[in-house]
């Protein structure tokens, strides 16, 4: 990454390029080994950024004029989170959830997930929130090891019966926001 990276809500003349990207990273991971089990027109697919970007909900890294990567950020628990041991006296309004954090692949390992995660980072402590969640299938070790290095701590396991592939266990990750905490 050579120029500043800016992240930043997505708009309208972002859509196909966030498409772009989706289905790049899901021809990533079906050639090595798809540790989400992300399906290319299934999930992560245009329906997925047309929904968040309609709620004011996606959100895009770029350097420059490239697309390094992309998440959505909003207060949407799945079903499977209430089975889950939460840090005791935060309210659903003090949460925020990370979803389909996502990295072209052409971008992996240069720090892009670091940077969208301390974005969510900045953006739960300026929108009053006091913990942020997100969910990673226990199977991806790229991913867990990527939470985890970040300070996010496993709040419990479950299934979020996600496919058809019979159970698929999710570590779900809590990192508690402090408020006088500078986040950079």
């Amino acid at each position: 990454m050579g120029t500043e990276v800016q992240i930043r809500e997505a708009t309208h003349g972002d859509l196909d390029r966030v498409v772009e990207l989706y289905d790049a990273i899901c021809d990533y991971l079906d050639a090595t080994f798809n540790y989400p089990g992300w399906t290319r027109g299934e999930y992560p697919a245009r329906w997925t950024a047309e929904r968040a970007l309609a709620n004011g909900e996606l959100y895009v890294c770029a350097d420059g004029k490239a697309l390094l990567g992309t998440c959505i950020l909003n207060g949407v628990q799945p079903e499977g989170y209430r089975d889950i041991p939460w840090q005791e006296g935060i309210s659903p309004a003090e949460v925020l959830v990370v979803h389909t954090l996502a990295v072209h692949p052409s971008h992996l390992r240069e720090g892009v997930s670091g940077h969208l995660l301390r974005f969510a980072e900045q953006y739960a402590q300026g929108h009053g929130k006091r913990s942020i969640r997100l969910d990673v299938y226990e199977r991806n070790v790229p991913g867990v090891r990527l939470y985890e290095r970040h300070g996010y701590h496993v709040a419990g396991k479950t299934d979020l019966h996600l496919g058809d592939n019979g159970p698929q266990i999710s570590r779900c990750y809590e990192k508690i926001i402090d408020k006088g905490e500078r986040l950079c």
